[in-house]
């Protein structure tokens, strides 16, 4: 019962470096992993804002500070229901007529 007898591939350690970076921009790969970054990019901002604007120089209380999100929030409705009202009936129309 050793903890380490040896290494199981005969690939060389720069080989498979090489391929997980390649790896790396495969379209799906990119498109799942900047589609992530996006996506966290909004909850580490809300924990940045949080952090900030109660120290005293701006001393929003917990409600203030949720107080910024709704232009955001309502910002995102409004995105919602003009791409199904506006982009559904377009999107239609070209698929027609290509």
């Amino acid at each position: 019962m050793k903890l380490y007898n040896g290494h199981f591939f005969h690939n060389n350690v720069f080989m498979l470096l090489w391929r997980a970076i390649a790896l790396t921009f495969h379209p799906t790969i990119l498109w799942c992993g900047s589609a992530g970054l996006l996506l966290s990019w909004s909850v580490g901002v809300s924990f940045i804002i949080d952090a900030f604007m109660t120290l005293p120089a701006y001393n929003f209380s917990a409600t203030g500070v949720a107080n910024m999100y709704i232009g955001p929030w309502i910002a995102t409705v409004l995105v919602l229901i003009s791409g199904d009202v506006v982009f559904n009936p377009f999107t239609r129309f070209v698929t027609r007529h290509n």
